[in-house]
């Protein structure tokens, strides 16, 4: 009998083995996702060609806080593609500035960064914020990759519609949100490409990324039945209408979500692509 017991209590201290991923052998990428706890965690995304259809793209998952991202309402990554990069996010009406996502010091203390209503980074140091306004305000962090509080002068990049949303920085240019979902030019001077959210996306909640013309103009969302993330590729490659497509969907009861770098594991080769890619796929 105290076998028996003992066995049985070996059995409820046991932990559940983490969910088993195939490994990612060209190039991957972080993303992360906010939870409804407060908690933050990191999923890694590969972009291995020619993924098996049993196969998901979803290659890692860490958990890498338990709390303190509850207040957080903006976070974006600002850096090198392909290379290193740094974090920024906003609490209060601070911004602070991360190398690992767990240190944080303050910058930019001279502004009031809770009145944009959206941040994001197109190039290394970077910083573009929306007024509802439609003001485009624009920033260079001198320090972006040590944190330090240096700065360039502050400038109006453009003015978007009232309520604009920049959500991300593509290679075609600024994915905004002005009602609809649509990519702007770097001089946020026109409309070039019209993208349809699917039914079931929370559109809030998109996060752009591509990959060179592998992944051109894709996204990562949540979904809005059980807040999982999930891809979004474009189903077409026409010039002006780009219909997205949602799959390879991952975790739940997450409350937003934001991409981090890239990350080559081992060797090299094609990626997956959607448009402007090689010959003989999606057109």
């Amino acid at each position: 009998m105290r076998k028996v017991l003992l066995a049985f209590a070996m059995l409820l201290t046991m932990v559940t083995p983490a969910e088993a991923f195939e490994p990612c052998y060209l190039w991957g990428r972080q993303v992360f996702g906010i939870t409804a706890e407060g908690g933050l965690v990191e999923h890694s995304f590969c972009l291995d060609a020619n993924r098996s259809a049993g196969v998901t793209r979803w290659s890692g998952q860490n958990v890498v806080a338990t709390s303190g991202w509850g207040d957080v309402s903006a976070v974006f990554w600002s850096g090198e593609k392909y290379s290193y990069g740094v974090y920024y996010r906003v609490v209060g009406s601070g911004l602070f500035w991360s190398a690992d996502l767990r240190d944080w010091q303050q910058i930019g203390i001279k502004t009031d960064w809770s009145k944009f209503t959206s941040l994001t980074s197109a190039a290394p140091g970077v910083i573009y914020g929306t007024e509802f306004s439609g003001a485009v305000h624009r920033w260079e962090h001198l320090g972006w990759q040590d944190g330090t509080n240096s700065w360039g002068p502050e400038t109006v990049a453009a003015r978007m519609p009232v309520g604009s949303v920049l959500r991300g920085h593509s290679r075609d240019g600024f994915i905004a949100d002005t009602g609809t979902v649509n990519i702007w030019s770097d001089t946020f001077t026109k409309s070039k490409i019209r993208l349809t959210v699917p039914d079931g996306v929370e559109g809030s909640t998109i996060a752009p990324f591509d990959l060179a013309e592998r992944y051109p103009n894709s996204a990562f969302a949540l979904t809005t039945s059980g807040s999982k993330l999930v891809l979004l590729l474009p189903g077409t490659c026409a010039k002006l209408e780009r219909p997205w497509l949602a799959g390879d969907e991952i975790g739940g009861g997450y409350t937003s979500v934001f991409v981090g770098g890239w990350q080559k594991p081992r060797g090299t080769g094609p990626v997956e692509w959607q448009c402007d890619g090689p010959p003989g796929g999606a057109n």
